[in-house]
């Protein structure tokens, strides 16, 4: 039986896995992100990796690969957190296997959008998905199909101008989403908070994300403030991609979403407060496969290309 190999690329790690042909999960490791060289490296090591785990190269179905940065075919114009600029990942994996074999490149948060999709509900036809981390991305799912966009960023939901003021996001506006409700911002407006002298259980000494959301289910005021803040701003957000796209559902994944129906029936909350009425009943869940989306997602788009 054929083999699927899945790879998801991160700026820290690679998180490789391999399946069979009827997407069955065979093995998961991980491999270190090796940036040097412009970010050619990881092709070698990715490469180096299959050939540990399937000396026989023609085992393989295909190889499915998620990377950080806009998509267009197999081509990414730019990753900055790894390096690469105006590359053909398959071509380059290829080149380093030395093998035609068939691979498959998606953006990373959209691939994790699809798997969540195909592991999720599988008689719907919509979907999309918010993971909420260091920074805000996200995937949207039309026709049971991944909404790339025109230009290789559909689902880029993190960089949704929210508000005139506020901070500099990363790129480049002010105003983003990703600079009201992420984990990074959660905490640096509970730190400017803390430092203006808001009464709070939170010390400077210690503190992120995790504790924050710890300490609002404790019932501390300032915590609650913040938590209830970025909530705020994600049913607002939401609301924008559905009155727009009438989807049937939205997921919530990433670190944020540790928190469970605590924040999620937040964020449900100021949905329906400031949405259209025709859309308000959108179900809000949590995502279900963690970090495993993305490896899950390669390997359901090598599945569904045959």
């Amino acid at each position: 039986m054929k083999k699927i190999l899945a790879f998801d690329v991160g700026g820290t790690s690679i998180k490789c896995a391999l399946y069979d042909a009827h997407g069955a999960l065979l093995e998961k490791w991980q491999i270190k992100t090796d940036k040097k060289d412009c970010g050619m490296r990881i092709f070698k090591d990715i490469a180096a990796s299959i050939r540990r785990k399937l000396p026989q190269l023609d085992q393989i179905q295909g190889i499915g690969i998620g990377v950080p940065g806009p998509v267009t075919g197999t081509f990414v114009e730019t990753a900055v957190n790894l390096g690469w600029k105006k590359i053909d990942v398959a071509k380059a994996l290829q080149d380093a296997l030395g093998e035609a074999i068939p691979v498959f490149v998606e953006n990373d948060a959209d691939v994790a959008a699809y798997g969540e999709f195909m592991a999720h509900k599988k008689s719907l036809a919509s979907m999309a998905l918010l993971t909420l981390g260091t920074g805000i991305g996200g995937g949207v799912i039309l026709d049971k199909t991944i909404h790339r966009g025109a230009n290789g960023v559909g689902g880029e939901f993190g960089h949704f101008k929210m508000a005139e003021t506020g901070n500099r996001c990363n790129c480049g506006n002010t105003g983003c989403l990703e600079t009201f409700a992420s984990a990074t911002a959660v905490v640096h407006e509970t730190m400017r908070k803390l430092k203006a002298g808001t009464p709070s259980t939170l010390s400077l000494d210690n503190i992120n994300a995790k504790i924050i959301f710890e300490a609002a289910q404790a019932g501390d005021d300032l915590a609650l403030a913040m938590v209830d803040k970025a909530a705020y701003y994600l049913g607002r957000a939401i609301g924008l991609i559905n009155t727009a796209l009438d989807l049937e559902l939205v997921l919530i994944g990433g670190g944020l979403s540790d928190a469970g129906d605590f924040f999620i029936d937040k964020i449900r909350k100021h949905y329906r407060e400031n949405t259209f009425h025709v859309v308000k009943a959108l179900p809000i869940e949590r995502a279900v496969l963690g970090n495993d989306a993305g490896i899950h997602g390669c390997m359901e788009v090598v599945r569904n290309h045959g």
